[in-house]
This record gives structure tokens, sequence and C-alpha cells, in this order.
């Protein structure tokens, strides 16, 4: 390897892991991590407001109580109460990361629409739903406050970092396959627009845009918007998941099916061809004679 290649390479991962750190602070904030122990210290201070008659039956173990009680902590910066969470469904979040739980083992577990809640997408969390939630993460919150024989909020505090850690990190690892096939996204839209073959475009819910209505700038920055374009010769690109982009005949025949995977995590290579291989094999039951594209990005 050149001195040259070396200094380039050195640079392209200065400006990755620059954007990996911009990355992690925004996603701190966007899914309300910095915001938690404020939320928490207010609800603190009306603990008594709420009561605990029942916390067996949300999941809190006795011994795991007891141990609460016998420390400084207020048990609401701990355990889950289905009412705390109806009034403010985003604090899910803050419990099951004190459990430890990931978002999609919450989802398998307890409550599949979590992220919904957690982001403030949907703040109509009923009761049942509150006390399954509170059910699953008291369970394992017990569970670590029984495993040793001190628990404090520098605990606590060690929980939610690492939670949010994995999660963000989980979320980088996504958003660097997202953007590699918006890229190829682009550049096919790119390279066919330079050669004049595209007629018309269509957007996602319906409604068609004649090529000379675009700005094609302005489309190129806004594709996510396009479900797909049809060639002058009448052939069909649609944009998808599974195959990420399909090549259509004039008659619906699936043509080509295109997977692209990017990822930076080499452990998980093996998995990314597995899922367009198993993308692949589906398009061939639909089309023996099928062409099948495989870009990926290490």
């Amino acid at each position: 390897m050149s001195d040259e290649t070396r200094r380039l390479l050195l640079e392209a991962q200065k400006a990755d892991y620059g954007l990996r750190s911009t990355f992690f602070y925004r996603k701190l904030n966007e899914l309300g991590f910095t915001a938690f122990s404020m939320q928490i210290e207010e609800l603190a201070r009306v603990g008594n407001a709420y009561r605990w008659e029942e916390r067996t039956d949300w999941g809190v173990s006795e011994s795991a109580w007891e141990q609460i009680q016998n420390s400084s902590i207020e048990p609401i910066r701990v355990f889950a109460h289905p009412l705390i969470c109806m009034q403010n469904p985003r604090l899910l979040a803050y419990y099951r990361s004190v459990a430890a739980i990931s978002q999609k083992g919450a989802k398998r577990l307890a409550l599949p629409p979590i992220e919904q809640f957690e982001r403030g997408f949907r703040s109509a969390l009923s009761h049942d739903q509150a006390v399954t939630a509170c059910r699953l993460f008291n369970r394992h919150i017990s569970a670590i406050i029984d495993s040793t024989l001190t628990f404090s909020e520098r605990d606590i505090e060690a929980l939610l970092l690492a939670s949010a850690g994995a999660q963000i990190d989980g979320a980088w690892r996504n958003a660097i396959g997202e953007e590699g096939e918006a890229v190829v996204r682009r550049l096919i839209v790119s390279g066919f627009l330079k050669e004049g073959k595209i007629a018309t475009f269509h957007k996602r819910g319906g409604g068609v845009v004649a090529v000379s209505e675009i700005d094609e700038a302005d489309m190129i920055a806004h594709l996510t918007e396009y479900q797909g374009f049809t060639l002058t010769n009448g052939t069909a690109i649609v944009f998808s998941s599974e195959p990420d982009i399909s090549l259509l005949s004039t008659d619906g025949k699936l043509l080509a099916a295109m997977e692209i995977k990017a990822g930076k995590d080499p452990a998980g290579a093996l998995e990314r061809l597995g899922a367009a291989q198993k993308s692949f094999t589906h398009a061939h039951k639909e089309n023996p004679a099928v062409h099948t594209i495989y870009v990926a990005h290490p």
C-alpha cells in the first residue's frame, strides 16, 4: 500500500468516525435520553402520589423492593409504574433501558409497537399494555437488583448509558445500510437521466410525473419520495425492500432483481449475503430466468 493510499484511507476513517460521533450525539437527544433525568427528577418530587400496593403484579420482586426501600432511591427512578407509563409513554424507553432490554426484545416479549410509543408517534397507551410492559421491565430490573448487594443511582445511570450506546450503535449500522441503498439509487437515476432514458417518475402513494416536469437536482435530493420510474422503452424500475430494486417488463414480468447491502461490521457480512440470497430465491421462483445483481459494500 502506497503512502498516498494510506493517507487517503486515514482521511476517510477520520471522516467516518467524525460522522459517527455527531450521529451518536444527535440520537441521544432524538431518542430522549438527555431528557430522561429531568423527567424522572420531576416525578420523584411527587413520588408519594403513586401507589405501589400492586407492585408484585407489576413484576417487582419483594427482595428488590426491600433493597430499594432501604436505600435513598425513590422507587420511581427504578421500577416502572403503569400510570406513569400511560401518562408519558416515552418513558418506556427509560425503564426498558434500566432493565437492559433492547427495543427488539421488548417488541418480541411484550409490546410490538414500543418504538412508536417511545418516539412519541403513538400517545394512547392502554392500561393492559402498560401493565404488560411494566411486568417485563420490572422482572428484569428486579433480577439485576437481586444479583447485587448494593444498587445505587450510579448503577441506573450506567445501565442507561449502556442501553443508549447499544441502541444508537444499532441505528448507526442501519443508517449505513440505508445510505448505501440511497447512493446506488441516486447513481442509477442520474445515469439514466444523463442518457435521456427516463420517461416518467412514479411518486409514493400514487401520481406520475413526466421527466420534463422535474428539476433533476431537486428530484435526486428527494428521491425517497419516489417509488421508481419508467424508461422510454417501457421497462419499469421499482424501488422496494425485497428486492431493493426490481426491473419489470411492460407486462409486469420480473426481469432483474438487485440487492444492495452496505455495512461496516465484517461479522455481519454473511448475514447480509444470506438476506440477499433469500430475496433472490423468491425472485427465481417468480421468474427462473431473472437476472440477479448483488451490490455490496463491506
